[in-house]
């Protein structure tokens, strides 16, 4: 495929260029699993669809804003030191959904995230590994909360 490991043209972005390709097999009616490397869940696939309609320029600039957005929101409720985190980079330069299924469970876990939150806790779904991180401290906060809301 166009989008191979090997391929030293996609190092920037390697991970959305998989989803904007799963996406487009998706729009085109086509399995999104003949895509190179692409093993997620399909509903993943139909997510990146919007993305796929638009050119590759301007779908990797709307996906990198929204990146930045969820990143920078995060920064400013928690201590900015993180940011430093090379892995947190790391996440933005590849294009991964990490980033903004992290945010989308931090707003559902807030206090004003109300309806929206199950709309954000089912669309975080398209990684459920990161569930991993993120259950442990949500119940850890449950608990030193006092078994309160945030």
């Amino acid at each position: 495929m166009r989008y191979a490991i090997s391929d030293k043209r996609v190092a920037v972005l390697f991970d959305f260029h998989i989803f904007y390709d799963a996406g487009r097999a998706a729009l085109a009616g086509g399995s999104p699993y003949t895509v190179a490397n692409f093993f997620y869940p399909l509903p993943v696939a139909y997510f990146f669809a919007p993305f796929a309609l638009l050119p590759f320029p301007a779908a990797a600039g709307v996906w990198w804003a929204l990146n930045l957005a969820a990143l920078l929101t995060v920064a400013r409720r928690a201590s900015g030191f993180w940011l430093l985190f090379p892995p947190v980079w790391q996440q933005f330069v590849s294009g991964n959904m990490d980033l903004l299924i992290l945010r989308l469970w931090d707003w559902a876990a807030s206090p004003t995230a109300g309806a929206g939150a199950g709309i954000a806790l089912a669309i975080s779904t398209l990684k459920p590994q990161l569930g991993l991180l993120v259950v442990p401290f949500w119940l850890w906060q449950w608990r030193r909360n006092g078994r309160r809301a945030w």
